[in-house]
């Protein structure tokens, strides 16, 4: 199975890069150029799905069910999405990334999941899901804030690689870099992998 999602993956790969290559035509009106720009956004979340679907068959939840992120009432500014567990429509949670950012960066997320659901290590699939997405948005880093109380929600930033860098009150301040999934066991970027 993962032989076939990786050869899908290329053929994808493939086609955005000749479609990339397509929008910078000069003679093509602005109209076109933006369903170019939509057909490549479409490919993005193909080839996402299939790099999450490779990466957890490689490296399977020990801590519970795989979770995937389905966006719902986003604008311009805001993406919101749901964590539903994978392949099913029950609803764990919520994230959302708000993009203030200057030159792709400095956005934030958060996120929310259901207290039935918690201790599960869905937020931290779900932010390694959105992470991935951005990267390939070319948005490079975000920041995350959290209760200085909310031992849960520090673990799963620190986990994802946030670094604190900033306390007001009861707040603390995170940095974090959008990044690749990592394949754990062999220490290496999952687009290296595959």
């Amino acid at each position: 199975m993962i032989e076939e999602l990786e050869k899908r993956l290329k053929q994808l790969q493939k086609k955005r890069e000749e479609i990339e290559e397509k929008k910078y035509d000069e003679e093509l009106n602005s109209l076109d150029k933006e369903y170019l720009q939509y057909q490549i956004d479409e490919v993005i979340e193909d080839i996402l799905d299939i790099k999450r679907k490779i990466y957890f068959l490689k490296t399977p939840s020990k801590e519970g069910d795989i979770v995937d992120i389905r966006e719902y009432g986003s604008t311009k500014i805001v993406k919101n999405y749901v964590i539903c567990i994978h392949n099913t429509t029950e609803v764990v949670g919520n994230i959302s990334y708000r993009g203030y950012h200057i030159k792709k960066s400095l956005g934030d997320i958060g996120y929310e999941i259901s207290e039935k659901y918690r201790g599960k290590n869905y937020a931290y699939q779900a932010l390694c899901l959105l992470g991935e997405l951005l990267k390939e948005q070319g948005i490079n880093d975000f920041w995350i804030t959290t209760e200085k109380g909310n031992i849960a929600s520090r673990k799963t930033i620190e986990k994802y690689g946030g670094i604190c860098f900033g306390e007001e009150e009861n707040t603390l301040f995170y940095s974090c870099e959008t990044k690749r999934l990592i394949d754990k066991e062999n220490k290496t970027d999952s687009k290296k992998v595959i």
